[in-house]
């Protein structure tokens, strides 16, 4: 008991404590018990709110991480689509150019045989009039 309330001599003088005493013990016992559960409710608050931030925490680094894959393989697709449109354009710029060759083959082929005609023309004009 000294050591609970030691500024109060309980029982001193039989032993046993009075009807008071006895009181102030069991007040000074709840008083002591409330400043506990207190401190308790005060501790588990602040673990609650220390693990509501961890947590928080967490959850920003896994999507912080999840947002980096997702970039990571966004620019992986840009890569590959990039590479497959410049594979397509090559293609299509061979076959152009194929297409127009193939077309000034066949106009400078026309143009010769038309020139030839004009000549062959020419030269029977100029046959007929000698």
């Amino acid at each position: 008991m000294v050591s609970i309330m030691p500024d109060v001599k309980l029982g001193e003088k039989t032993g046993k404590l009075s009807e008071d005493e006895l009181n102030m013990f069991i007040t000074h016992a709840y008083k002591k018990v409330l400043h506990l559960q207190q401190e308790l409710a005060k501790q588990q608050t602040l673990e609650q709110e220390r693990f509501k931030k961890a947590l928080d925490n967490q959850k920003v680094e896994i999507q912080m991480l999840g947002s980096e894959k997702i970039e990571e393989e966004l620019v992986k697709q840009a890569r590959k689509l990039e590479i497959d449109h410049m594979k397509r354009m090559n293609i299509i710029k061979e076959d152009a150019e194929r297409a127009i060759r193939a077309q000034l083959t066949r106009q400078a082929a026309a143009h010769s045989d038309h020139l030839q005609d004009l000549l062959g023309v020419q030269e029977a004009e100029l046959k007929r009039k000698h």
